[in-house]
């Protein structure tokens, strides 16, 4: 990471004092902020073994879905940038929502979001298995959707949800157009008599 400036010193309230400094990663361009503490002049932040450091953002934001249609891709991808700002709630809002819009895009539009999973096998669309890693998505969004904060919700339950979105996304279309490019790519092979 290279910083783009020489960063602000700010007190948050109740907090001791932090200095925010711009960065880029020298990788892939992205930019970061480091919130330090250390030892400080009056217009500028100095390195030592005592600063501590903390990344805003901590993570890699998103995740690409390749073989996901762009709508679908692209909320799925923001449930992932939700994740790594710990936004627990949002992001499993999101992923409820991804597989609501799984559903419609495979033509099923009627019915509660249960009834439409269940299509979903009863089409051979996804796996028992598959179904209820669905369903459990669908039981976590609607706590969220219909306001009960009471329990704190987790990193692992939230990566899970995450996890268990990510398995439907590949069920419904990473694997059948992995199947399919497979399949091309051998048919081509026996048209060139190399099979």
């Amino acid at each position: 990471m290279t910083p783009t400036s020489d960063g602000a010193r700010f007190e948050p309230q109740g907090a001791e004092k932090i200095w925010g400094i711009p960065c880029v990663c020298d990788n892939c361009g992205a930019p970061s902020v480091a919130l330090a503490t250390g030892i400080y002049t009056e217009s500028a932040f100095h390195l030592d073994t005592a600063t501590r450091i903390v990344w805003v953002p901590e993570a890699v934001l998103g995740k690409e879905f390749p073989d996901v249609p762009s709508p679908i891709n692209d909320a799925a991808s923001e449930a992932y940038s939700c994740y790594s700002i710990r936004s627990y709630r949002a992001a499993i809002l999101l992923a409820r929502s991804v597989v609501e819009a799984v559903a419609k895009d495979q033509g099923i539009t009627d019915g509660s979001l249960m009834s439409k999973i269940n299509t979903l096998q009863e089409r051979q669309l996804i796996s028992p298995l598959v179904t209820e890693t669905a369903h459990e998505i669908r039981h976590m969004g609607n706590e969220m959707a219909h306001g009960e904060f009471v329990q704190e919700v987790t990193e692992e339950e939230c990566d899970d949800v995450l996890n268990f979105m990510s398995v439907l996304l590949d069920a419904v279309y990473q694997q059948p157009a992995k199947l399919t490019r497979f399949r091309e790519q051998r048919q081509r092979r026996k048209a060139e008599g190399r099979d």
